[in-house]
């Protein structure tokens, strides 16, 4: 295939055309803006199987339209939580917080129409409608709440306990239920579950009914009181494999017979549990990346494909990259086995994320991800490469990979600013559809978008010309 993406740039967008993975072309379908003048984000979003999207994350004071509702905050950051039909009008809008910090990192359907959601809170209680109040345990709350097809809030439990703790991972298992994956420090409670540890962050992985009742939970401990841990992603496949996937410090012991040697630096993680919470195997780095997986989804044989960023050396199951300067951005397959089947990274001197990642849901395997560019990058996949500046002081990118590495295409969006790219989702139909943040204004396409004052959300669907 030959890759022509990155042939025009005008005004800091990629405006030639790009393949999608069928080798078609993708262009902007619609792009819309929510927020006010706070720092509006969205942090996680799902797409059904009818083209509808959900998508999570915060906005902050004093107000903010949110998707054509004007909403009041409630404190410093609040949650919120929307669902948009497939031509990106709202359907609707649900909101959450008190007086400090309250926001969701991640969101799954739910068979009925409706959702799941996890995040954190740090108000001394958060509202989500419906009698469903959480009351902090201390400094911050991991959070899992379910809403029904209209918007209306289920249930919501907290977890975590005394010291600083979240929910950041969430995906629908084949079951109608969710697995939620975050960290907890000291003492975590998870229903009638109870860990407890002297020093350092821990990392949970928990699998919970569609009715909210927590089936199991599991902690994945640092092997040195000093070490840390964190859940920050999980998905689950169709034959009840869950993957978890973070950073770690100081060895990690996910089992009796599952561990990670001890490093001395940030280090990239991912794990395989079957769906009765059973660890069976694990995959590090080697203790050189100071990095971190923000992202994991399944491969559809077994494996999986994993996504985030490191600095240095980046070392997978016998194969090495190197980042070019600051933070460089990389995408690998880990097959049925926990063995490396590919690495590729991307950027160039400056800082550049990987954030989010997802399969690809039009038959052609592979996976697709999404983050932010800047400066001059170098994007890599298996016997390619594409040299490309990024006009605006951050870009958003959109980048598929085959199955076997391949880069398929890449694509830069934004404006002469900052727009970066937290969460994305794929349609059946071979749509795409990102979000995050961007700041002042921003063009997608054709469609320019300003923001009220700082940063705003965005959300824009890419499609087959």
């Amino acid at each position: 295939m030959t890759l022509r993406c990155l042939a025009l740039i005008i005004g800091g967008l990629i405006a030639s055309p790009c393949f999608s993975a069928k080798g078609e072309v993708l262009e902007v379908d619609w792009a819309i803006r929510a927020g006010g003048e706070g720092a509006d984000k969205i942090r996680g979003l799902a797409v059904t199987d009818d083209g509808s999207i959900f998508v999570a994350g915060e906005f902050g004071q004093p107000s903010a339209d949110l998707f054509g509702k004007e909403v009041e905050s409630a404190g410093l950051l609040d949650f919120v939580v929307a669902k948009l039909n497939a031509d990106g009008l709202p359907l609707w809008v649900a909101t959450a917080g008190g007086a400090n910090i309250d926001r969701a990192y991640g969101v799954a359907p739910a068979d009925d129409g409706g959702c799941f959601v996890t995040g954190h809170f740090a108000s001394d209680e958060i509202d989500f409608g419906n009698e469903q109040v959480l009351k902090s345990q201390g400094d911050y709350d991991a959070f899992v709440a379910c809403f029904d097809s209209l918007g209306k809030c289920r249930w919501a439990f907290g977890c975590g306990g005394g010291g600083y703790d979240y929910g950041h991972g969430i995906h629908t298992d084949y079951e109608g239920g969710c697995v939620v994956s975050g960290a907890f420090a000291a003492t975590g409670r998870f229903g009638d579950t109870t860990f407890s540890h002297a020093k350092g962050r821990r990392a949970f992985l928990m699998r919970v009914a569609a009715d909210g009742n927590i089936l199991w939970a599991r902690e994945a401990g640092a092997a040195t009181d000093a070490g840390t841990m964190s859940g920050h992603n999980v998905c689950c496949d169709a034959d009840g494999n869950v993957f978890m996937a973070g950073l770690q410090r100081g060895g990690v012991i996910f089992s009796e017979t599952v561990a990670l040697p001890e490093c001395n630096i940030q280090d990239v993680y991912v794990a395989r549990y079957n769906l009765k919470g059973d660890a069976q195997w694990a995959v590090g780095t080697g203790g050189k990346s100071d990095g971190l997986a923000t992202s994991v989804a399944p491969d559809g044989s077994g494996g999986c494909y994993i996504g985030g960023m490191f600095k240095g050396e980046l070392s997978l199951v016998g194969k090495s990259v190197t980042a070019g300067g600051g933070h460089d951005v990389y995408a690998a397959r880990i097959d049925n086995y926990g063995k490396g089947a590919w690495l590729q990274h991307s950027g160039g001197p400056g800082t550049d994320y990987g954030l989010a990642m997802t399969v690809a849901d039009d038959g052609s395997e592979g996976c697709l991800m999404t983050g932010e560019f800047s400066g001059t990058v170098t994007i890599r996949g298996v016997g390619r490469r594409r040299v490309t500046e990024v006009k605006g002081e951050k870009d958003a990118f959109l980048a598929s990979y085959g199955k076997d590495g391949e880069l398929r295409f890449v694509q830069l969006l934004g404006g002469v600013d900052h727009d970066l790219s937290y969460a994305i989702g794929a349609g059946s139909d071979g749509t795409v559809v990102i979000s995050g943040a961007f700041r002042n204004q921003t063009k997608m396409g054709e469609v320019e978008l300003k923001s009220r004052k700082g940063n705003d959300i965005f959300v824009t669907r890419l499609k087959t010309k």
